[in-house]
């Protein structure tokens, strides 16, 4: 789902997505929809297990 709103209106788009994930429960943290995002690099290639927060 997009929230698109005019200029200056961000605060009241805040207002409506804050009221939304409250309402709906739908939220998933980014870890969660994609992984990938906080893989760690460390040096010499190793591949970490995990560094996700």
């Amino acid at each position: 789902m997009t929230f698109l709103g005019t200029a200056f209106t961000e605060a009241r788009l805040l207002a409506y997505v804050y009221a939304y994930e409250q309402a709906s429960r739908e939220r998933r943290p980014p870890s969660v929809v994609n992984p990938s995002l906080f893989r760690c690099a460390q040096p010499g290639g190793r591949q970490p297990q995990t560094c996700a927060p």
